[in-house]
C-alpha cells in the first residue's frame, strides 16, 4: 500500500503523489525570501502535516512508522519532525 503525499505552497500546488515503500519523491519550484512549502501525508488510517520548505532547514524527508524524519541541512544531523496524528 502507498502512502498519499500532497506538497504545496501558496504558489504550487503538487497535487497528491502515491509513493510506494522504499521510493523516492523530489519536487523542484520557484522560491521567493517568503516561500513555504506544507506536505500532508496520508497512509491507511494515519495522517500528518509538516513544513517541507521555508521554516526549517530540514532536507531527505524520510516517512516512517515514527512520523516524519530528516536530514539538517547544515549539520548533518538525523532530526525528528513531527508524529502521526
Amino acid at each position: 500500500m502507498a502512502l498519499i503525499l500532497h506538497c504545496k505552497s501558496g504558489d504550487d500546488d503538487l497535487r497528491g503523489r502515491a509513493v510506494e515503500a522504499n521510493a523516492t519523491y523530489e519536487f523542484t519550484f520557484g522560491m521567493t525570501l517568503d516561500t513555504l512549502f506544507w506536505c500532508k501525508a496520508a497512509f491507511r488510517d494515519r495522517r500528518l502535516s509538516f513544513v517541507a520548505f521555508g521554516q526549517v532547514n530540514v532536507k531527505h524527508f524520510d516517512v516512517s512508522d515514527g512520523g516524519v524524519d530528516g536530514v539538517d541541512e547544515y549539520s548533518g544531523d538525523r532530526v525528528h519532525v513531527c508524529d502521526w496524528n
